[in-house]
């Protein structure tokens, strides 16, 4: 504790820093879905997807400042799109598609995004007067846009993330993070003590700091994430199934 500082760069984003420092050919996630299908993934490829998303919503006229909202299931495409989302200079707002309709529909309501990013699964859910453009996020989306993107060159003090609180007194209340929160979350040094290519896997949904948090936080130290898709709510058998199958 005596020796510890507090390194917060003028000039910070959480894109560059977790997602761009990787080598390419870096193995980045291990995915699985609840139908056993897996995937594993470079960084080199999470890259590529990233500087598309970030090229889709500039597109889309996305600007520094502006929210992008997500509903999307934890993949591969997913995680990428949280980090062109940053390269853009905008904010996250992501959503779990376990939330109820009332409760994205309050989301959006009240942080007013840009566009909001989904797959066809959910896409019907979106009430469309509430954000100006609903992009579903699949392989041809992807393959339109280049995988080239000049990284805005955002402020450690410029705001990234939005987050919600659980709504336990009244609606949901929403807490606006700048790109500096990560380097804060130095659980994964001292708690955690994660080591390049150790296999890490947060049980949270990438929908609030326990969820995205255990996803960038260990990247930013070499991890390798495991990440497994479920179909719906928590099953711990089948939880502990996936940790003993990809010895995390």
């Amino acid at each position: 504790r005596a020796t510890h500082r507090w390194e917060v760069p003028a000039r910070y984003n959480i894109a560059a820093d977790v997602c761009d420092r990787h080598p390419r050919d870096k193995l980045a996630m291990v995915h699985e879905d609840f139908k056993g299908n897996v995937r594993r993934v470079s960084w080199g490829e999470l890259q590529d997807d990233t500087n598309r998303v970030a090229n889709v919503l500039v597109a889309h006229g996305v600007e520094p400042g502006d929210r992008v909202a997500m509903l999307l299931p934890p993949t591969p495409e997913t995680a990428a799109a949280f980090f062109g989302t940053w390269k853009a200079g905008a904010i996250l707002l992501s959503m779990s598609v376990l939330y109820g309709d009332e409760g994205i529909r309050h989301r959006l309501h009240d942080s007013q995004p840009k566009v909001l990013v989904t797959n066809a699964a959910n896409a019907d859910r979106i009430e469309r007067s509430l954000v100006e453009h609903v992009i579903v996020l699949d392989d041809e989306l992807l393959a339109a846009a280049p995988a080239e993107f000049e990284r805005v060159d955002t402020l450690a003090d410029d705001p990234a993330q939005l987050y919600y609180t659980s709504g336990t007194t009244g609606l949901a209340k929403g807490i606006l993070h700048a790109h500096r929160y990560l380097l804060g979350h130095e659980e994964f040094v001292y708690c955690h003590d994660v080591q390049d290519g150790e296999r890490f896997h947060g049980m949270g949904e990438w929908a609030w700091a326990a969820g995205i948090c255990p996803l960038v936080g260990p990247w930013r130290y070499g991890a390798v994430q495991c990440v497994y898709q479920r179909e719906g709510g928590f099953d711990p058998h089948k939880q502990l199934d996936f940790l003993s199958r990809h010895r995390v």
